[in-house]
């Protein structure tokens, strides 16, 4: 079973053990002007194909 995703709290509570300091809305703001989102895309999630037989050149 894979761990659910990463809220901001916890994202603040791994910053704040290697000693930075940020509040949740200044995370919310950094991955909001760089359009980084937290949902998964379905797409991504799923394993991509083991190979490429087209490409192989045989």
């Amino acid at each position: 079973m894979t761990e659910p995703d990463s809220t901001f709290e916890e994202l603040k509570a791994m910053l704040a053990a290697y000693g930075h300091a940020f509040s949740v809305s200044a995370l919310s703001r950094f991955f909001q002007r760089r359009t980084i989102t937290l949902k998964k895309d379905r797409a991504r999630r799923r394993a991509g194909a083991a190979g490429r037989p087209e490409e192989a050149g045989g």
